[in-house]
């Protein structure tokens, strides 16, 4: 997570939205940046009171644009209710009003792992570096679970 981009949105006023307590929210469509250099830049001009923008890149852009990237206050649109919150996994419930995306201020990294309703779902690289999920209308259910490729060798050979 150490990279001049991060460390800019962290002492930026995006920095009150990585320390609100508002970690998941729904949001009904997501935007592709121009660049990277762009995003940050209007990553780092968001705060608190502000509408979030989503920021997702390639093919995961055109799969959860959704049509309508309209920015909203983190917690205002739907509802998402983490029940437990753990290192390697997280659960909750999300009422989304429509096909929407779940966004999160916690890291991507690719040993994370979704499901929604028990089904595998693909994690979202979501604002360069924070991950996200589809998710279809109606009441869910999600896990997030890191689960590392070598994280099985890796604790077989640590006993």
């Amino acid at each position: 997570m150490h990279s001049k981009g991060f460390e800019r949105l962290a002492v930026s006023r995006f920095g009150e939205v990585l320390q609100s307590p508002i970690r998941y929210w729904l949001v009904p469509g997501t935007e592709q940046p121009a660049s990277q250099e762009l995003g940050l830049a209007t990553l780092a001009q968001v705060g608190v009171p502000d509408p979030v923008p989503v920021f997702v890149e390639g093919e995961a852009a055109s799969a959860s644009s959704l049509g309508r990237p309209e920015r909203v206050l983190p917690g205002s649109y739907g509802k998402v209710r983490v029940l437990t919150y753990a290192p390697e996994e997280i659960r909750m419930e999300v009422d989304a009003p429509s096909a929407d995306f779940l966004v999160s201020t916690d890291r991507f990294a690719s040993g994370w792992k979704a499901w929604v309703d028990g089904v595998p779902a693909p994690v979202i690289k979501t604002n360069f570096y924070f991950r996200g999920l589809l998710v279809p209308p109606g009441h869910h259910s999600i896990l997030w679970r890191y689960q590392p490729a070598l994280w099985v060798p890796l604790t077989l050979f640590a006993c």
